[in-house]
């Protein structure tokens, strides 16, 4: 026995295969030992929330504040699929009606933002198909939108509450569609169809505002003062967090920083995944924009989430998210797209205005969605000395941008190449 041993650490064949026997041996025992402690701490859990909790709530907060995100989803998704369960963890993420709007139990408590960001994508990696279902569909409307198709662009929002669900995006974009197609006084009747049916105040505020914001006569200056007057008693009984809340999902960029992050996307729990997932992306702009650099656990779970987001959802946006976030990040998939505004780019900067020119109006003829060329097909109308030429239909948003553009530039003192 003694002479075999020692021919294994004498023979370097059988002392490599001997050093790797032992190596799966020693792994296989470590992970049967972390598959036993999950179970142990699912059983706990459930032991908890059975007999001794005395309301799902103390249960489902204990998961959510006091557990880590891998631990959560195992007892998540060990759960039994009763309703009670599902409305504490995922809330009402699918609406059918504009009344059930709002109809979730949510988990509220002084937090930080990864804990907020994790609870969030226990539910977006579980309708991660619906989710990918109404970027598509959010893509077309917003290109039938800008290019004043406005009938398919109405049939897009049908097809998104029908096939997915109802949401605040939804009736924002439903106010718009209704105010340029059949005018304010179908504006004014769908809001007070809105406030019927659905009787919570946080619904109805945004709802106002909506319907607001799709005004064609409202300027931007009238819009934020009317904000800023009706929410100015929340400041002033110092409900900051609730102000944040709506100025978050109504005029965003109308401050530079929120010290209620947590609590927003805590709220949005209330709402649709459609709502929850645009919070959520809204949430990552501004954390990756205001991160600084000593605020390294914080960029390293964005990092971490955007990598789920890129594996799940099929979503431009976040692939720009994350080459903003890691900017040694070479994976960022060139798109046809790309590489027709890099050729129209090297048009204008070379001072070929007139390719410039015929290359930007061919690509935004059929992808109003490139706002970035609106400026390059305008200067280089304007550095031929050309009068303004619209691009499709003239009742279009994206008509109405570029000879907006167009005369802004042309009353410029000067006339710069960029």
């Amino acid at each position: 026995m003694a002479e075999r041993i020692s021919s294994i650490y004498l023979n370097p064949h059988y002392f490599s295969e001997f050093c790797v026997f032992i190596l799966n041996f020693v792994s296989n025992k470590l992970l049967n030992s972390d598959k036993m402690l999950d179970k142990l701490i699912i059983r706990s859990f459930k032991i908890n929330l059975l007999e001794k909790d005395k309301s799902p709530y103390f249960s489902f907060s204990k998961l959510k504040y006091s557990y880590e995100y891998p631990i959560i989803c195992k007892i998540v998704d060990n759960l039994p699929n009763y309703s009670l369960y599902n409305d504490w963890v995922y809330g009402k993420v699918l609406p059918s009606t504009i009344g059930e709007i709002g109809d979730s139990n949510i988990i509220v408590r002084k937090s930080n933002i990864e804990t907020e960001i994790n609870w969030a994508f226990i539910s977006l990696r579980k309708y991660k198909d619906e989710i990918n279902k109404f970027v598509e569909y959010k893509k077309n409307f917003e290109i039938a939108l800008l290019s004043g198709n406005f009938e398919t662009a109405e049939e897009l929002i049908n097809k998104i509450e029908t096939e997915i669900c109802i949401s605040l995006w939804s009736i924002e974009n439903r106010f718009l569609i209704i105010e340029v197609r059949k005018g304010l006084k179908e504006n004014t009747n769908f809001l007070n169809e809105i406030n019927t049916k659905n009787k919570k105040h946080f619904v109805q505020h945004l709802a106002h505002f909506f319907s607001i914001k799709a005004e064609k006569e409202l300027s931007v200056n009238r819009y934020q003062v009317s904000f800023l007057k009706f929410f100015l008693p929340l400041i002033e009984k110092g409900h900051q967090d609730d102000f944040e809340y709506y100025l978050f999902k109504l005029d965003p960029f109308f401050r530079s920083s929120y010290e209620h992050l947590p609590l927003i996307l805590a709220y949005e729990n209330y709402n649709s995944i459609i709502d929850r997932y645009l919070t959520l992306l809204k949430i990552f702009k501004y954390s990756i924009l205001t991160a600084t650099d000593t605020e390294k656990d914080l960029k390293e779970i964005l990092s971490q989430r955007l990598f789920y987001f890129d594996k799940k959802i099929t979503d431009p946006i976040i692939d720009r998210l994350s080459i903003i976030l890691n900017e040694e990040n070479n994976d960022y998939k060139i798109t046809l797209n790309d590489l027709q505004c890099i050729k129209a780019l090297d048009y204008y900067t070379n001072g070929d205005y007139k390719n410039a020119e015929v290359t930007t109006k061919e690509i935004l003829a059929t992808n109003p969605l490139l706002i970035e060329l609106y400026s390059i097909y305008v200067r280089s109308l304007l550095l031929q000395n050309k009068d303004f030429e619209g691009i499709g239909k003239e009742d279009s948003f994206q008509h109405t941008i570029l000879l907006a553009l167009y005369d802004l530039y042309k009353k410029a003192k000067y006339m710069t190449k960029i």
